[in-house]
This record gives structure tokens, sequence and C-alpha cells, in this order.
């Protein structure tokens, strides 16, 4: 579940008001700008808004977090396939809210700044996929691959994406895969957010399994993990892959697996890291939580599992 617009400036100011988290700093005495109730807050950073999902999240009991990209890009597209922008291949000027010309300064944004919910709606009823401010939006890096490690504490929160341009950014930017990346302190005049939400009945937590990958050379990949006190004889485990942690994967295991820990991926390309995690399967069918994430780069040789060193 997406929110159908971008988090509005009444919307956020609930949770200032509860929680005492500092008012963006354009809000004139720590209250909303007159007139701009409706539309979408900005000068907020990602350590803001991890605040308000977690408030969000302890309020309604269900989990409220920033889209993937894919996520984005998907609820962007409102059903449309192969298009450039949410209503279709038509250029964005006069479409969406952005800067044909690109003149616009950062300091007009009272100026060019729309309501939340401004302009039509696409295939799935979502307002401002395109255009008007820059949505934040999580990749779900791979910590051995990212850039910058020394600098990550929270993977949500750093060095992460934005998506569906703005009022001060020209038409390419409003595309439905178009993203830049963008640090989590920066707090822009053209960047907000909106939240996904945990559907009734779904449980997006993540289960404490830990899982390793090794390449075997050969195009073979070898998965093990750990089972856990819940688990019984009977339990099973489904094995998906997936190119980037964004993405939900696809399962790779044709039937689930019983009586191992252990599973050999094959016909992999060398020189490609993938992304794998597993589901235990009960004896009904239905599958539990998902894993922790194993990141591995298939190689031509296996890796070596022995560390040696002088005592």
């Amino acid at each position: 579940e997406i929110l159908d617009h971008p988090v509005t400036n009444a919307e956020y100011e609930a949770f200032v008001d509860a929680t005492g988290h500092p008012a963006p700093w354009h809000w004139e005495g720590g209250r909303i700008p007159s007139g701009k109730e409706d539309h979408p807050v900005i000068f907020v950073n990602r350590t803001d808004v991890s605040a308000y999902l977690r408030w969000m999240t302890g309020k309604e009991g269900r989990i409220y977090r920033l889209p993937t990209s894919l996520e984005f890009e998907y609820a962007a597209r409102g059903g449309l396939a192969g298009k450039d922008y949410p209503w279709g291949g038509e250029d964005a000027n006069g479409r969406a809210n952005c800067d044909a010309e690109g003149n616009r300064g950062f300091d007009r944004w009272k100026d060019y700044l729309k309501p939340a919910r401004w302009g039509q709606k696409n295939g799935f009823g979502l307002y401002g996929m395109a255009g008007n401010v820059w949505q934040m939006t999580v990749d779900n890096h791979d910590p051995a691959t990212t850039r910058y490690k020394y600098r990550i504490t929270d993977l949500a929160e750093i060095e992460n994406a934005v998506m569906g341009g703005s009022w001060a950014r020209g038409p390419s930017y409003a595309r439905c895969g178009c993203r830049l990346g963008i640090s989590a302190g920066i707090r822009h005049p053209d960047v907000g957010f909106r939240p996904v939400r945990q559907p009734q009945g779904a449980d997006w937590t993540v289960q404490s399994r830990k899982l390793t990958a090794m390449s075997l050379g050969g195009g073979k990949v070898l998965l093990s993990w750990a089972l856990l006190g819940s688990d019984s004889r009977a339990t099973r485990f489904n094995v998906y892959r997936a190119e980037e942690r964004s993405h939900a994967g696809f399962r790779v295991s044709k039937e689930p697996i019983s009586d191992s820990t252990t599973f050999v991926d094959s016909g992999l390309r060398e020189g490609r890291r993938y992304q794998y995690h597993i589901r235990a399967v009960d004896k009904s069918g239905s599958e539990g939580r998902r894993s922790e994430w194993a990141g591995v780069t298939v190689t031509d040789q296996g890796t070596s599992t022995v560390v040696s060193f002088a005592p």
C-alpha cells in the first residue's frame, strides 16, 4: 500500500506536535506557512523522515517505510508498460509541475510548489508521481559493495535516491525510471516523501535467520543457512535470487527444500553479483518471513572457506 500523495505539511504537523520533533526551518514560529497546509512537506531529510515513519508505525501498529526505487517506479507507471511518464509517452510540459525553461531558483519554492494532490491521478489513483517534489526512495544496498562504507550506520538513511522530478527540474527528470542519488542530511525545497504501509495481515518483519553464500566457480553458488528453534523436521525452505535488494527476487528452488540447509544455484554469470534470501515453508505450504540477505559475486574459481594464520 502506498500513500496516494506526498506527505503534506498538515500531516507532518501532527507528527511534530505529538513528538516535539523540530519543525522544518521554513515554518515560521514552528507553524505551517499560511495556505500551505495541503502542500508537500519540504526541507526534511532522511533522519526526519525516519522519525516520522517510526511514529506512524507505532501509532498504527503497521510498518511504515519508504518505497524502494523499483516499488516507486512500478507505482508511478500506474499499470502502463513501456511508457516514459505516468500518463503515457507525451512530454511532461503542461502535465507535470516541472521547469520547462530551466531557470527556477530554489528560493522560488513559494511561487512554484503545488498542493500534494495537484494534477491528474495516474492509473493507480496516485497523485504527484511526476514533478512537484522529488520523493525519497531506498535502494537496500549491499553493504559489501556500497560506496563510502565507513559512513554507513543505517542503510535506509545513507546515500539513497530520490525519484519523480520536481518543480525545479526539467521534464526529463519526471520520467518514471529516473532517479538521482542524494545524501541523508540534505534538506531541499523540492524534496518530499510518501510512505508505503504494511497491508493488513502481511508480515514485513525480517526473520533473524543467518544465510551465507559462497561462489563455487563454474557459475555456481553454494547457499547455507541456520536452523532456528522454531523449525521442525517438517520445515522446508524456498530459495530466492535477485540482482539487487530492492527486488523481492524470483524463486530458484523448484520445490521446497527438505532435510537440508544447503542449496547450490547454477547457470550464473561470472563477474555478476547476486542477492539471496530464503523463506521457511510449513506443512500447509505457507511461507514465513524472509531471512536476511546474502550477497555473492560469482567467480571463475571457488572461494576458499579456510583461513590460515600463524600462531
